[in-house]
């Protein structure tokens, strides 16, 4: 039991797992953000300096 704050919480199993859980979707998505906000632009960087050929 956790007695800080305004009201005390009863950590029992099904309680712990979803904030476990909870912390590892909020976790991937801030990965993946974090991971679209900065390789997105250096992929289309490179496309620009090394483009693709076209298949004949």
């Amino acid at each position: 039991m956790i007695l800080q704050g305004e009201s005390s919480w009863h950590l029992t199993y099904g309680f712990m797992a979803v904030l476990f859980f909870g912390a590892v979707v909020a976790s991937y998505a801030a990965s993946l953000f974090l991971s679209l906000l900065f390789e997105a632009p250096i992929v289309s960087l490179l496309r620009i300096v090394h483009p693709l050929r076209a298949w004949k």
